[in-house]
Protein backbone atom coordinates (compact mmCIF):
# COMPACT_ATOMS: atom_id res chain seq x y z
CA UNK A 1 0.00 0.00 0.00
CA UNK A 2 2.97 2.35 0.47
CA UNK A 3 2.99 2.40 -3.13
CA UNK A 4 -0.61 3.48 -3.75
CA UNK A 5 -0.07 6.00 -1.08
CA UNK A 6 2.94 7.64 -2.97
CA UNK A 7 1.18 7.48 -6.13
CA UNK A 8 -0.25 10.28 -8.43
CA UNK A 9 -3.55 8.37 -8.12
CA UNK A 10 -3.94 8.45 -4.34
CA UNK A 11 -2.80 12.26 -4.14
CA UNK A 12 -5.19 13.62 -6.63
CA UNK A 13 -7.71 11.73 -5.16
CA UNK A 14 -7.10 12.08 -1.37
CA UNK A 15 -7.03 8.29 -0.54
CA UNK A 16 -5.49 5.75 1.18
CA UNK A 17 -5.26 2.14 2.34
CA UNK A 18 -7.57 -0.36 2.03
CA UNK A 19 -10.46 1.98 0.69
CA UNK A 20 -8.02 3.94 -1.56
CA UNK A 21 -6.52 0.17 -3.20
CA UNK A 22 -10.53 -0.47 -3.41
CA UNK A 23 -10.94 2.50 -5.66
CA UNK A 24 -8.50 2.45 -7.40
CA UNK A 25 -9.52 -0.82 -9.01
CA UNK A 26 -13.39 0.01 -9.47
CA UNK A 27 -11.77 2.34 -11.31
CA UNK A 28 -9.61 0.68 -13.22
CA UNK A 29 -12.76 -1.91 -13.63
CA UNK A 30 -14.83 0.92 -14.97
CA UNK A 31 -12.01 2.25 -17.51
CA UNK A 32 -11.60 -1.39 -18.62
CA UNK A 33 -15.41 -1.39 -19.17
CA UNK A 34 -15.46 1.75 -20.56
CA UNK A 35 -12.76 0.78 -23.74
CA UNK A 36 -14.44 -2.57 -24.23
CA UNK A 37 -17.48 -0.78 -24.96
CA UNK A 38 -16.52 1.99 -27.50
CA UNK A 39 -14.19 -0.48 -28.72
CA UNK A 40 -14.95 -1.70 -32.96
CA UNK A 41 -12.95 -4.36 -31.83
CA UNK A 42 -14.50 -7.91 -31.32
CA UNK A 43 -14.56 -8.79 -27.94
CA UNK A 44 -15.33 -11.36 -25.49
CA UNK A 45 -15.53 -10.83 -21.63
CA UNK A 46 -14.26 -13.88 -19.60
CA UNK A 47 -15.69 -14.16 -16.30
CA UNK A 48 -13.30 -15.48 -13.76
CA UNK A 49 -15.48 -16.34 -10.88
CA UNK A 50 -17.34 -19.14 -13.58
CA UNK A 51 -15.76 -22.13 -14.06
CA UNK A 52 -12.30 -23.19 -14.14
CA UNK A 53 -9.33 -22.35 -16.24
CA UNK A 54 -9.79 -25.20 -18.59
CA UNK A 55 -13.34 -23.85 -19.58
CA UNK A 56 -12.03 -20.33 -19.47
CA UNK A 57 -9.53 -21.85 -21.92
CA UNK A 58 -12.31 -23.69 -24.20
CA UNK A 59 -14.45 -20.27 -24.59
CA UNK A 60 -11.44 -17.98 -25.69
CA UNK A 61 -10.35 -20.93 -28.35
CA UNK A 62 -14.00 -21.27 -29.68
CA UNK A 63 -14.23 -17.61 -30.03
CA UNK A 64 -10.65 -17.62 -31.88
CA UNK A 65 -12.10 -20.39 -34.15
CA UNK A 66 -9.24 -22.30 -32.90
CA UNK A 67 -9.00 -25.98 -31.75
CA UNK A 68 -6.94 -27.02 -28.42
CA UNK A 69 -3.65 -28.57 -29.05
CA UNK A 70 -3.06 -30.27 -25.94
CA UNK A 71 0.23 -30.46 -24.74
CA UNK A 72 2.78 -33.25 -25.42
CA UNK A 73 2.66 -35.89 -21.63
CA UNK A 74 5.62 -35.15 -19.66
CA UNK A 75 7.04 -37.81 -17.90
CA UNK A 76 6.06 -37.61 -14.37
CA UNK A 77 9.42 -38.49 -13.66
CA UNK A 78 10.90 -36.24 -15.46
CA UNK A 79 8.55 -33.40 -13.76
CA UNK A 80 9.35 -34.97 -10.44
CA UNK A 81 12.56 -34.19 -10.22
CA UNK A 82 11.59 -30.04 -10.31
CA UNK A 83 9.40 -30.34 -7.76
CA UNK A 84 11.10 -27.99 -4.67
CA UNK A 85 11.88 -25.01 -3.29
CA UNK A 86 14.05 -22.46 -4.72
CA UNK A 87 15.67 -19.29 -3.52
CA UNK A 88 17.14 -16.06 -5.39
CA UNK A 89 18.79 -13.26 -4.48
CA UNK A 90 21.05 -11.43 -1.91
CA UNK A 91 20.59 -13.86 1.32
CA UNK A 92 18.12 -15.80 -0.56
CA UNK A 93 15.20 -12.78 -0.36
CA UNK A 94 13.29 -14.51 -3.39
CA UNK A 95 11.55 -17.40 -2.53
CA UNK A 96 9.43 -19.60 -4.97
CA UNK A 97 8.28 -23.44 -5.37
CA UNK A 98 7.74 -25.83 -7.85
CA UNK A 99 4.80 -28.20 -7.24
CA UNK A 100 3.28 -31.28 -9.00
CA UNK A 101 -0.43 -30.93 -9.70
CA UNK A 102 -2.61 -33.54 -12.08
CA UNK A 103 0.03 -34.51 -14.04
CA UNK A 104 2.27 -30.67 -14.84
CA UNK A 105 3.73 -28.32 -13.01
CA UNK A 106 2.73 -25.29 -10.96
CA UNK A 107 4.86 -22.38 -9.82
CA UNK A 108 3.84 -20.69 -6.52
CA UNK A 109 5.26 -17.00 -5.25
CA UNK A 110 7.07 -16.11 -8.03
CA UNK A 111 4.04 -14.47 -10.34
CA UNK A 112 0.52 -15.19 -9.45
CA UNK A 113 -0.49 -17.96 -7.77
CA UNK A 114 -0.88 -21.58 -8.99
CA UNK A 115 0.97 -20.50 -11.82
CA UNK A 116 1.21 -23.52 -15.00
CA UNK A 117 4.37 -24.40 -16.46
CA UNK A 118 4.10 -24.98 -20.41
CA UNK A 119 6.38 -27.67 -21.42
CA UNK A 120 8.51 -26.07 -24.02
CA UNK A 121 11.65 -28.48 -24.27
CA UNK A 122 13.15 -31.33 -21.80
CA UNK A 123 14.13 -29.04 -18.83
CA UNK A 124 12.34 -25.89 -20.13
CA UNK A 125 8.84 -24.44 -19.21
CA UNK A 126 7.09 -21.23 -20.14
CA UNK A 127 4.93 -19.54 -17.16
CA UNK A 128 1.75 -19.59 -18.62
CA UNK A 129 0.10 -15.68 -19.65
CA UNK A 130 3.90 -14.51 -18.60
CA UNK A 131 7.14 -13.58 -21.00
CA UNK A 132 9.19 -16.28 -18.43
CA UNK A 133 11.01 -19.11 -19.52
CA UNK A 134 12.27 -21.53 -16.65
CA UNK A 135 15.02 -23.75 -17.31
CA UNK A 136 15.36 -26.48 -15.19
CA UNK A 137 19.17 -27.12 -14.71
CA UNK A 138 21.24 -30.39 -13.43
CA UNK A 139 24.13 -30.79 -10.79
CA UNK A 140 26.94 -32.85 -11.89
CA UNK A 141 24.88 -35.54 -10.37
CA UNK A 142 21.73 -35.06 -12.50
CA UNK A 143 19.78 -33.86 -9.65
CA UNK A 144 17.96 -30.32 -10.88
CA UNK A 145 20.05 -28.07 -8.48
CA UNK A 146 18.71 -24.73 -9.97
CA UNK A 147 16.32 -22.45 -11.97
CA UNK A 148 17.20 -19.86 -14.50
CA UNK A 149 14.76 -17.87 -14.90
CA UNK A 150 15.04 -15.81 -18.08
CA UNK A 151 12.68 -12.94 -19.37
CA UNK A 152 12.12 -8.97 -19.39
CA UNK A 153 11.61 -6.65 -17.40
CA UNK A 154 8.13 -6.38 -15.79
CA UNK A 155 5.93 -3.70 -13.72
CA UNK A 156 8.14 -3.83 -10.55
CA UNK A 157 11.70 -4.60 -11.99
CA UNK A 158 13.23 -8.09 -13.15
CA UNK A 159 11.99 -11.60 -11.60
CA UNK A 160 14.43 -12.97 -13.80
CA UNK A 161 17.30 -14.88 -12.36
CA UNK A 162 18.83 -18.17 -11.19
CA UNK A 163 17.56 -19.60 -8.35
CA UNK A 164 18.88 -22.16 -6.24
CA UNK A 165 17.37 -25.41 -4.80
CA UNK A 166 16.66 -25.36 -0.63
CA UNK A 167 16.81 -28.95 0.33
CA UNK A 168 14.96 -29.14 2.86
CA UNK A 169 15.25 -31.78 5.67
CA UNK A 170 11.85 -33.68 4.86
CA UNK A 171 13.22 -34.01 1.41
CA UNK A 172 16.63 -36.15 2.16
CA UNK A 173 15.72 -39.63 1.84
CA UNK A 174 16.65 -41.20 5.36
Amino acid sequence: MTRLEASAYASARGVAGVDGLRAYWREHAALCERAVASSPLSTLIVDVSIGDWDQRRRMILDRLALALVPDEPAAETDLRRCVGTYRAGPAGARECSVELRHGGLVLQGLLWPDNRLLPKAHGAFEAESWPLELHFEEDDDGTVGRIRAVGPALGRGRIDGVFERVIRSEEVAP
